[in-house]
């Protein structure tokens, strides 16, 4: 399914544990994280548009998700130029 949507980004949200420093965030430890899907021929990896967010609280239903949601947006438009 991946490969015939051939998606132009992906953001994988993966939590690090509370306590644990930041992760790198990049683009190769984003490949790992997804196993095959990271060497399928689509755009997201041909472009190097694969990242992670790894705060701990970005998935709680809380006043985290605003930086949550700046920091996506801030990669979105860093994507976008």
């Amino acid at each position: 399914d991946v490969l015939r949507l051939d998606p132009a980004a992906i953001v994988v949200v993966a939590p690090r544990a509370v306590g644990d420093g930041p992760g790198d965030g990049g683009a190769a430890m984003t490949a790992t994280r997804l196993g095959s899907l990271g060497e399928l021929p689509i755009r997201a990896t041909r472009d190097g548009r694969l990242a992670t967010i790894d705060d701990p609280l970005s998935p709680l239903p809380s006043l985290s998700m605003v930086s949550f949601a700046e920091e996506l947006s801030a990669l979105l438009e860093g994507w976008r130029r």
